[in-house]
């Protein structure tokens, strides 16, 4: 019966647009041993440096070397769809170990299609504000992962 009922909601939220993609809440990604440096001055930034504590003596530090945001107009989809616009996010970072000045370069690239409403642009305003917030939980997710295998490296 339980499984039932979480098949049912699984069906229900994906029938609804929303997709589960992980525990991706930034309270649950804080980290205390991270510092983050880079002067990229966005969003992205901004959402790294509120969700890690980290402090000039912290043992990693993410520096962000740069960011490319891009909008494109797909004439012409996999799904046969007309109008669709594709962004993509691609950041360049290095991960440092402070205490053995070990680095490792790393690069993220996100992206998601957006299906334009030419009927109500506001609208599609907000879904690429969301869908830009959800791009950023992804990177923040993708160098958490990149640096947990950093740190594991460092202990074999």
């Amino acid at each position: 019966m339980r499984l039932a009922c979480v098949l049912l909601l699984a069906m229900l939220s994906a029938c609804s647009g929303w997709q589960l993609r992980g525990s991706q809440d930034p309270a649950l990604l804080a980290q205390t041993d991270i510092a983050i440096e880079g002067n990229l001055n966005n969003d992205l930034e901004q959402l790294l440096l509120r969700s890690f504590e980290g402090n000039s003596s912290s043992q990693y530090l993410v520096r962000l070397l740069a960011d490319r945001r891009t909008e494109q107009v797909e004439t012409l989809t996999a799904r046969l769809h007309e109008g669709v616009v594709r962004i993509q996010r691609d950041l360049r970072y290095e991960l440092v170990d402070r205490q053995t000045n070990r680095s490792a370069a790393g690069e993220s690239r996100i992206w998601r299609d957006l299906e334009t409403d030419e009927a109500n642009p506001a609208s599609t305003e907000r879904e690429k504000n969301l869908l830009d917030a959800e791009m950023n939980l992804d990177i923040m997710s993708q160098i958490l992962g990149h640096l947990e295998r950093f740190k594991n490296a460092a202990d074999s």
